[in-house]
């Protein structure tokens, strides 16, 4: 589904959640969709800085955000704060320092994964100064909450063009040669035989996979290739043509 929405589909789901949560106090929250197929294909409605959920889509953040790995792989809520590590030896700091200029830094999100193939998230920003008072209310509230969630999904769809279009290669997070040379590392070819098969130098491969795993915020190989098959990203040569 390509999230195409008419009128200000963000401003009316604003209203709605803020209504909703007002069994927590001064909730804090972010509504997200993102397309599991193309994870650049993401809709987010939040009542924090304007200036957050900008610099979080043009950066695209939803590819190196710890907190949506983590929700990949659950289907119940889940505490999070800036010292979670998804894998042995990775740590998002890349966005967790971006996000505590905005004081978000501890948080608890709830998870759908919808029949489309979407990841649906509603996470709640606690608050450093009230972090009891507020978890304990969203724990608490904790089965209203994942409630929440459906219903405000059931809404959101109703907003959305029905437009099947495939996605641009433009919108993915790698060039056409990253997601080949990071295709064939997955299965395991060496970048002297990757650079046979695509007909570049081994010092070209080793280049476009050192962008890859700049981009995915990982610190070799082996590691861009487990983030990337958990966020869906080694495609094969044969899908992109």
């Amino acid at each position: 589904m390509k999230f195409t929405f008419g009128f200000n589909a963000s401003d009316v789901l604003c209203s709605f959640l803020e209504q909703k949560l007002e069994i927590i106090n001064n909730a804090i929250f972010a509504y997200s969709i993102i397309n599991k197929g193309n994870i650049s294909e993401i809709f987010i409605a939040s009542n924090y800085h304007d200036d957050w959920v900008k610099m979080y889509l043009d950066n695209k953040l939803q590819y190196v955000d710890p907190v949506v790995v983590m929700a990949l792989r659950r289907c119940s809520p889940f505490v999070w704060n800036e010292d979670m590590s998804i894998f042995s030896n990775i740590k998002f700091t890349e966005v967790f320092a971006l996000s505590r200029t905005f004081d978000i830094v501890n948080g608890y999100t709830f998870v759908l994964h919808d029949y489309d193939n979407n990841l649906v998230t509603l996470s709640l920003l606690i608050d450093k100064d009230a972090k009891n008072e507020t978890e304990a209310e969203i724990k608490k509230n904790k089965s209203q909450l994942q409630l929440l969630l459906i219903e405000i999904h059931e809404k959101t769809v109703m907003f959305f063009d029905d437009n099947n279009k495939a996605p641009s290669l433009n919108d993915a997070l790698f060039t056409a040669r990253e997601t080949e040379v990071l295709y064939w590392c997955s299965l395991g070819k060496t970048y002297s035989e990757i650079s046979i098969i695509l007909g570049i130098s081994p010092r070209t491969v080793k280049f476009h996979m050192a962008r890859v795993k700049s981009k995915l915020g990982v610190v070799n190989a082996k590691q861009a290739i487990r983030l990337s098959s958990e966020l869906g990203l080694i495609k094969s040569p044969r899908s992109l043509g």
